[in-house]
C-alpha cells in the first residue's frame, strides 16, 4: 500500500514525497500568520532526517531555515516590543 511506503520512507520515491511534505510544512510556517507565541525553532530540527533523499533538499532546507532563524528573531524582537517602556 502506498501510504505504508510514505510511512517508512521505503523508497527514493517516499522519501523525496517526505522530504517535500516536511519542506512544504516549513514554508507554511514562514510565510504564513502564526500565533504570537509560534515555535519558529522547532522547525529548525523539523524532519532533518528526511533532507538527505537528494541535494536539493538539503539546498531548499538551508533555505528555509535561513528564513526560519529570520522569523524567529522577529519574533523575539516583537515579544520585547510588548514591554511597557520607561522615560530615561
Amino acid at each position: 500500500m502506498l501510504w505504508d511506503e510514505y510511512e517508512a520512507a521505503a523508497t527514493p520515491e517516499a522519501q523525496a514525497v517526505k522530504a517535500l511534505d516536511k519542506l512544504e510544512t516549513i514554508l507554511q510556517h514562514n510565510q504564513g500568520a502564526n500565533p504570537p507565541d509560534f515555535d519558529y525553532a522547532f522547525n529548525l530540527g523539523y524532519g532533518q532526517r528526511y533532507m538527505q533523499a537528494a541535494p536539493m533538499f538539503t539546498t531548499l532546507r538551508g533555505l528555509l531555515d535561513a528564513q526560519t532563524r529570520q522569523r524567529t528573531a522577529e519574533s523575539t524582537n516583537a515579544a520585547g516590543t510588548d514591554a511597557p517602556r520607561t522615560a530615561p
